[in-house]
């Protein structure tokens, strides 16, 4: 018989009720957690080619890739291990033509810009990134956990304690975006994991801008199940209050 005290909800669910592929063929910024002092954060947001542009290569530089644990239109999700500190990390490994065909540039060089100034205990880090003539390589914390939106479907009902420890979280995460001037704009449960340890984390930022305080912002972007009134009538907004 199973020991209740060593029951974890979130591996149960992994196991039992695995996720469907993405219908959208995003990457997930998922699966794993890293000790942040032992990588190093502050080199700038591209590294110029210092590695071996093949795919199929074992290592990129110091980590030792050791599995796929995700796929999508652009690339994909690699997990790694650093030879050094012996941690673990996401690599996501994107095709540069691919996804610049999809995506304006621009575009992708602000969303690593912002993950490159994240640093929350709610918020995916990106660590560090590695541009070479084929592939951009963006190594990423790994979370272990699953998404919101699963743990919801699963349990159909979060208790009143349960539900104001992830609110916590979640607006903690929040307020430290609004303090720096960032706003997400695609907040939904699909969008929030769970670790293994119950700890809420905000991820995929391939919405988010910058803005300056009371400065309205004019893109209509995100879910609309989940977008704020005013971003759906098309109007005007303010970054913090539609991420509220």
């Amino acid at each position: 018989m199973t020991n209740n005290n060593d029951f974890n909800l979130v591996e149960f669910i992994k196991k039992n009720f695995p996720r469907k592929k993405s219908t959208e063929g995003k990457l997930n910024y998922s699966y794993s957690f890293s000790n942040a002092k032992d990588i190093n954060k502050n080199t700038s947001y591209i590294t110029q080619n210092i590695y071996n542009d093949s795919a199929k290569e074992k290592k990129l530089g110091q980590f030792i890739f050791e599995k796929k644990i995700g796929q999508g239109t652009f690339g994909k999700v690699m997990l790694a291990k650093d030879e050094i500190t012996g941690e673990q990390v996401a690599i996501k490994i994107l095709d540069k033509e691919k996804i610049l065909k999809e995506i304006n540039k621009s575009k992708l060089e602000r969303e690593i810009k912002i993950l490159k100034i994240l640093r929350h205990n709610n918020i995916v880090h990106l660590y560090n990134v590695v541009d070479t003539r084929i592939y951009l390589y963006l190594i990423m914390e790994y979370i272990q956990g699953i998404e919101l939106f699963e743990y919801i479907n699963y349990k159909h009902y979060l208790s009143e304690f349960e539900s104001c420890n992830f609110f916590q979280q979640i607006i903690s995460g929040i307020e430290y975006l609004g303090k720096i001037k960032v706003v997400h704009r695609d907040l939904k449960p699909e969008n929030l994991l769970i670790t293994n340890n119950g700890t809420i984390k905000i991820v995929d930022f391939g919405l988010s801008n910058t803005y300056f305080t009371e400065k309205y912002l004019t893109t209509a972007c995100g879910s609309p199940c989940y977008a704020a009134p005013e971003m759906i009538k098309g109007k005007k907004y303010l970054g913090l209050g539609v991420d509220i």
